[in-house]
């Protein structure tokens, strides 16, 4: 390879690295969501997922069905259940692979908050060592007034413990 050659891709390489810090430095998280496309369910609606919701998967602490005041609805999620041998950043693991539709459509990610139970928890084996920690409850929020009056299906993704997914659909009625 001559000497040219190299020093283009070298160039090209570089242009590219500062083309992705740029992105991620102006959009932080909002491309993530490219990766992560709706998770699979069957074809349901809102009212049948209303009158025979599905079973709640174990990591979820709270689903919230109605909503009549206040301007965030939200969805904890249990890091007690996520943490896995080894793993030291739950919450980061769940931020960075947030999805949620609200019949059928993808939420931007900023208009998605989250936030965490400010608690650290420990884990050690029998012997002692150190075999991970998490933090308290992450709460998962949508802002409600983006939502109009009705019955609506929404459909909420993630990651953790390098690379479970989990995901979780159900209905929800905007009261006001």
């Amino acid at each position: 390879m001559s000497k040219r050659l190299r020093l283009v891709l070298l160039i090209g390489c570089g242009v590219l690295v500062l083309i992705w810090i740029t992105v991620e430095i102006v959009f932080p998280l909002e491309w993530m969501s490219l990766l992560y496309s709706h998770p699979f369910y069957p074809t349901y609606s809102a009212e049948e997922l209303w009158n025979v919701p599905l079973a709640t998967p174990d990591v979820l602490r709270h689903v919230p069905v109605e909503h009549a005041s206040g301007t965030w609805f939200c969805i904890d999620v249990d890091t007690f259940r996520l943490w896995s041998p080894n793993s030291f950043d739950v919450y980061q693991e769940v931020v960075r692979s947030i999805s949620m539709t609200i019949d059928n459509e993808l939420v931007p990610r900023g208009n998605i908050e989250v936030s965490q139970e400010a608690i650290l928890l420990a884990r050690y084996d029998q012997e002692g060592n150190l075999l991970g920690q998490h933090g308290g409850a992450i709460a998962i929020c949508h802002n409600r007034l983006q939502v109009v009056v009705g019955l609506h299906v929404a459909t909420l993704s993630f990651t953790a413990n390098a690379g479970t997914t989990y995901s979780y659909q159900w209905a929800f009625e905007q009261l006001s």
